[in-house]
């Protein structure tokens, strides 16, 4: 909320916002709510996770999906590396697949 808040604040112009995860971009609806505006009219709004409730809210969250059983596996394998050998570093990209969930929380077409 205070993000919002700031940006707000410094009069910047902006008409979508990303959040790092579902429940920030939640706080930021709320924040978009109480400063006047309306998501997705105002502001188009994503999340990172899906978690459950995003689809519940008033105005439903559109959120990126990760295969959480894909990152897990990931974090185990460099973990385990790192375990068998403490000098073991890793300087690789991992990608892990994710679907991105269209709901209401974005506007069809900004200005």
């Amino acid at each position: 909320e205070d993000c919002f808040d700031q940006l707000i604040k410094s009069q910047k112009s902006c008409s979508a916002i990303i959040c790092a995860y579902d429940h920030i971009a939640l706080g930021a609806m709320k924040a978009i709510k109480s400063n006047g505006f309306i998501v997705p009219d105002d502001y188009s709004l994503i999340g990172i996770d899906n978690i459950t409730f995003s689809e519940y809210c008033y105005t439903p969250l559109s959120t990126i999906g990760i295969n959480i059983d894909l990152m897990c596996e990931a974090v185990w394998n460099l973990m385990s590396k790192k375990l068998k050998n403490s000098f073991y570093t890793s300087k690789e990209n991992i990608l892990v697949d994710c679907k991105f969930i269209l709901r209401e929380s974005v506007a069809k077409k900004h200005p």
